[in-house]
């Protein structure tokens, strides 16, 4: 993967985000992966939030992206990405089979923390909680979080 990567990083801007949007299509998952974090590199959230969702809703493993976005450049790009995607699986809420809905559930709950657990889920509940931590995310620095 390492040549792959050095590959990649010597890729004009255009060129890497063409090479993204290919590789997120692929069936090999290692490749997927890395065009979807290509996309997330390019400052295309959008465009990466529909493949982090599918991936959500295929019940795999996003620690790693997490990871990645934890320690990014950007202090607050995990927190936006995960507000993107449950806020994507949120308006596709109705339209998910049953066990898509629970591994919908499971993301969205699990990633706001004990501050902003939901008892009882509903997409209103869930659109509250987002809507609280956003707000927290355009506060001033210094303004106080809310309980």
């Amino acid at each position: 993967m390492e040549d792959v990567n050095n590959y990649l990083d010597g890729l004009s801007s255009e060129s890497k985000i063409k090479a993204a949007r290919f590789a997120v299509a692929d069936k090999d998952q290692r490749i997927s992966i890395l065009g979807i974090q290509m996309l997330v590199e390019s400052g295309l959230f959008d465009e990466a939030v529909p493949c982090l969702a599918a991936r959500v809703l295929a019940d795999d493993d996003l620690t790693a992206f997490g990871y990645a976005w934890a320690h990014s450049d950007e202090p607050q790009l995990a927190v936006r990405m995960y507000l993107k995607i449950s806020r994507y699986l949120l308006a596709r809420f109705d339209s998910l089979n049953d066990m898509q809905k629970t591994k919908a559930k499971n993301f969205i709950r699990s990633n706001l923390g004990r501050r902003f657990w939901i008892k009882e889920f509903s997409v209103a509940a869930a659109e509250q909680r987002l809507s609280q931590i956003e707000a927290q995310l355009t506060a001033p620095a210094s303004a106080a979080p809310s309980p």
